[in-house]
């Protein structure tokens, strides 16, 4: 006998036979999309699925955290779940995506479960049906990431929730409490389910429903006191460790701060986003999504719209009250974040949102059976068949077809490392192996390492920065295997490896290499090893590492790459954990640094004693260098300390604890650069008499003492070939125009006089403005202007009587020593 309190009603509690055997059905269709091709889509791990691998990890190593600070803060459900299922199937691919398989197969169980509670059961059948067959939930079912348990939460939280308050039994509401402390451990939003029924509570309950509430709120405190309870964990590693524990929230949260700052622009677009995302445009990101698809197909949006009618229309109905609740704060966080919109942020809103389209097919089910009868009701499920058939078909050949073959899908997944993993794990052999990865130093490893379902003896390295030879070993081969993402550079491949034929090629879908693999015998392996570079060096770098010799041209072209390649040897074993990277500064005859980089194309944790490295530095020549001579300075750093580690020839170590290289030529471009290449930081545009024009400046500290320099460059173009040396003269002025201090120097220091320069030329002049110590504290002008020696004048700007233009304002802030 069914009972009714204040207008609840208490769903049948024994379904007949063909309710389940149409949720069996739906159920086992739900598992085909989530298992079919398990492996192939998606075609590899991505990074984010390796960060809760890792966590999970740390939690069978015998650490417990209630929240996992790296990656920008995670909480701690998924990896405990994924810990578990890795002491059961073992390190591998199929243990970390498992849990969220489980879990989606799960919440489409609850999501009948709970509309069945709220709506009945033919509106629940339709939910279900369409949850399972979604491309929204198929994505978040087969993908390692914690969005999923938060959808799993909050429909176990909301099923025992209206199951307590409409029986009254106080154990209702004590598991309700359980489910709702564990959500706060599942998703970033995964407060937004104890909000929705602090919400409910508060705009439904207690002005329409007072009489059940006062029924029921001690079951409904029991249960927000254990949920607050179980949070009381997590809530007080964030109290104690509030920068880590936030970090995503603030990285997301700039439109909010935009908001708040007077600009509500973003906020807007996003919640047009949003709203867009049900039929118009969906998430954007090939990541989570086949980018731009919406929820809904135009039919199915149309029935999306009768439902939100529907629930407006029964307001006053507390199922439809909360269902309405459930949407609207669930989609909240991606609504108010940038990169909107998200379904993988609004995923606690999934299973009301396909609910709406149930409740208008369940009122024309109502409305067809009694206007047409048996009839109508038979060609209505002959039409709603073939509406579930076409979403059904759609979503597969979107997902497993479109989605799970897109070129950018496969590098975000490291579609190339699962190939990678493929071969391995088949035609190795006696040999040794090298492989070249984007992400060498960590996540590349650790997303093969899954895929192997072991962890094997590899040297990691970036073919696109370095190449290894190893030591020689016991085994006969050196096997170098190159993925798509980190294939070896060119100038390697015609240096090294140009007449060692392929072992293996493996193409993807768009017939490019996923990976070519070289075997390279030990003879060859010794005759590369025996490489001898340009310049010879030999340099220790605290008996860590061996410099032999660098590779540099004589001569380089303005706007171009320089080739500078770096031959160097590990010397004594070394701890993997350390973080070690090159620099490299490409310096003029004054020491003015014009291009650097930092690199390590070898990571330390791949060290073997006696590996022999050669290590490619992407320095390009700015496009405005002078034509002068310039050097390399080199050396090796500690990434954490920033300690440079000292560098020795014959026991005498080098100045600055830098190896500088031989000097080389940098000749004038071919043609000048244009504004937008140059990118200039403060452009000016001074036309000086038409020989000469200021085309920017860039003054760097804006804000100095006494005795200290402010950096200056002037962005020269020459607009004819002049045909005088003319100097620069650089004025320190206060706000009235009292000159403070003046520059009078030659352009480039003297090494480039104008009457060198020819017409169209673009010049970049470096130097250093020293504030006088009798230069009185506040902020200053600076102006430049042109000074002709012949005539002992000032040349004036075109069109006008003025001979100076004011390139910025300086802040002398301190006294000197």
């Amino acid at each position: 006998m069914l009972k009714r309190i204040r207008g609840l009603p208490v769903a049948p509690g024994s379904p007949l036979t063909w309710e389940i055997t149409i949720l069996v059905v739906i159920l086992l269709v739900a598992t085909f999309f989530r298992t079919h091709l398990f492996e192939a889509a998606p075609p590899g791990l991505q990074h984010d699925e390796i960060f809760k691998a890792n966590f999970a990890l740390d939690v069978l190593d015998g650490g417990w955290p209630v929240f996992f600070d790296p990656n920008g803060g995670e909480e701690a459900l998924f990896p405990y779940l994924a810990a578990l299922s890795i002491s059961i199937f073992g390190h591998n691919f199929f243990a970390l995506r498992f849990v969220s398989l489980v879990c989606g197969v799960f919440s489409i169980a609850l999501s009948y479960s709970v509309i069945r509670e709220l709506l009945g059961r033919r509106v629940a059948l339709f939910t279900t049906a369409s949850v399972a067959i979604s491309f929204w939930h198929v994505f978040d079912s087969r993908v390692a990431l914690r969005p999923i348990t938060l959808l799993l939460m909050a429909e176990v939280s909301f099923y025992l929730f209206w199951r307590g308050l409409k029986r009254g039994e106080i154990m209702w509401f004590a598991v309700t409490g359980v489910f709702l402390g564990a959500s706060f451990y599942t998703y970033t939003s995964g407060f937004l389910v104890p909000v929705t029924i602090i919400l409910f509570i508060l705009l439904y309950l207690l002005p329409f429903q007072r009489a059940l509430l006062l029924q029921r709120w001690r079951g409904i405190l029991l249960a927000l006191t254990i949920a607050l309870i179980i949070f009381a964990p997590m809530g007080y590693h964030i109290y104690t460790h509030p920068v880590a524990s936030t970090a995503r929230g603030r990285d997301l949260s700039d439109h909010i701060n935009l908001l708040f700052a007077g600009e509500p622009g973003p906020i807007l677009t996003d919640v047009l986003n949003v709203m867009g995302m049900f039929f118009l445009r969906g998430d954007p990101e090939w990541r989570y999504n086949l980018a731009g698809r919406p929820i809904f197909d135009p039919l199915t949006f149309l029935l999306f719209c009768g439902g939100l009618v529907i629930c407006l229309g029964r307001l006053r109905r507390p199922e439809y009250a909360f269902l309405l609740l459930w949407v609207g704060v669930n989609v909240i966080p991606a609504a108010i974040t940038r990169n909107s919109p998200s379904t993988l942020r609004a995923i606690g809103s999934l299973t009301p949102i396909y609910a709406m389209p149930a409740l208008t097919i369940d009122l024309s089910w109502d409305w067809v059976a009694g206007r047409f009868g048996s009839l109508g009701r038979r060609a209505l499920v002959a039409a709603l068949a073939l509406l579930f058939a076409f979403i059904a078909v759609s979503a597969y050949r979107d997902y497993f077809t479109i989605w799970a073959q897109n070129n950018e899908v496969r590098d975000i997944y490291r579609a190339d490392l699962s190939a990678v993993a493929r071969f391995l794990d088949e035609s190795v052999g006696d040999a040794q192996i090298c492989l070249s990865a984007a992400f060498a130093a960590d996540l590349d490893q650790q997303v093969l390492n899954f895929m192997l379902g072991e962890k094997r003896q590899i040297r990691w390295f970036d073919g696109r920065q370095a190449l290894v030879f190893p030591e020689p070993s016991h085994l006969p081969d050196v096997l170098y295997v190159f993925p798509g993402t980190a294939p070896l550079r060119e100038e390697f491949m015609e240096r090294f490896l140009a007449d060692v034929p392929l072992a293996e090629i493996s193409l993807d879908p768009r017939g490019e290499p996923a990976f070519v693999a070289y075997r390279v015998g030990q003879a060859k392996v010794a005759d590369l090893r025996n490489s001898q570079a340009r310049y010879p060096l030999s340099v220790s770098l605290e008996d860590r590492v061996e410099l032999v010799g660098y590779e540099l041209p004589e001569v380089v072209q303005a706007g171009n790459d320089l080739p500078l390649f770096l031959y160097w040897r590990v010397s004594q074993p070394i701890r993997p954990d350390l973080l070690y990277a090159f620099f490299a500064h490409l310096v003029d005859l004054r020491g003015y640094v014009w291009a650097q980089a930092d690199t390590l194309g070898y990571p330390v944790s791949s060290w073997i004693q006696g590996d022999l490295v050669v290590q490619a530095f992407h320095l390009t020549i700015p496009p405005d260098a002078p034509p002068l001579e310039y050097q390399v300075k080199m050396g090796m750093y500690d990434q954490v300390t920033e300690a440079r580690l000292v560098p020795t020839a014959e026991g005498v170590p080098l100045p600055d604890s830098v190896v500088t290289s031989e000097g080389f030529s940098v000749t004038k471009a071919i043609t000048p650069p244009t504004i937008e290449e140059l990118d200039i930081p403060r452009l000016r545009q001074a036309n000086f008499d038409d020989t000469l024009s200021l085309l920017g400046v860039d003054l760097r500290p804006l804000q100095v003492g006494r005795g200290e320099a402010v950096h200056i460059s002037l962005y020269w173009q020459a607009l004819a070939k002049p045909g005088l040396d003319y100097l620069v003269s650089v004025l320190l002025t206060d706000d009235e125009g009292h000159v403070l201090d003046e520059l009078l120097r030659e352009p480039v220091g003297a090494y480039y006089p104008t009457t060198q320069w020819t017409e169209g030329e673009v010049v970049r002049d470096r130097f250093d403005l020293f504030i006088d110590p009798s230069v009185p504290i506040g902020r200053h002008r600076i102006w430049v202007r042109l000074y002709n020696p012949s005539t002992q004048t000032y040349v004036p700007l075109a069109g006008s009587e003025e001979d100076r233009v004011r390139v910025g304002k300086v802040r002398v802030v301190i006294e000197d020593g």
